[in-house]
């Protein structure tokens, strides 16, 4: 698995995507390795948050991320999604990132998930 989360352009400490994204496929009963020529699927989890309006004290912000499954020996998509333009609320960009990627891992959990897994495991 490659995750490259940022917010702003800039890279983020920790990966929320990601690290729900690990969690709910070791869940499912996947295991994950560091080497990708030992792995029979790569997943590879893109995101980064920019900035939106700012209404009064309110600062809006737009998530956009990638997330694609491929086979390592062949390289094809099996499966790939874009959760586009997620907003963020807070009263800094900072906070409003935090929000858009919070929202991100509802709807990853509550939308993606399923189709994720009934797809792969076809």
């Amino acid at each position: 698995m490659t995750v490259d989360e940022k917010s702003f352009g800039i890279d983020k400490p920790s990966f929320p995507i990601g690290n729900k994204l690990k969690t709910l496929l070791t869940n499912a009963g996947f295991e994950f390795t560091a080497s990708k020529t030992s792995a029979d699927l790569w997943v590879d989890v893109k995101a980064n948050a920019e900035k939106g309006s700012v209404t009064g004290s309110i600062y809006a912000c737009y998530l956009t991320s990638t997330i694609t499954v491929k086979t390592v020996k062949e390289g094809t998509d099996v499966y790939a999604t874009t959760l586009d333009r997620i907003k963020g609320y807070g009263l800094d960009f900072d906070k409003s990132s935090i929000d858009s990627y919070n929202k991100a891992v509802e709807t990853l959990e509550k939308d993606h998930i399923n189709e994720l897994l009934n797809t792969v495991l076809q």
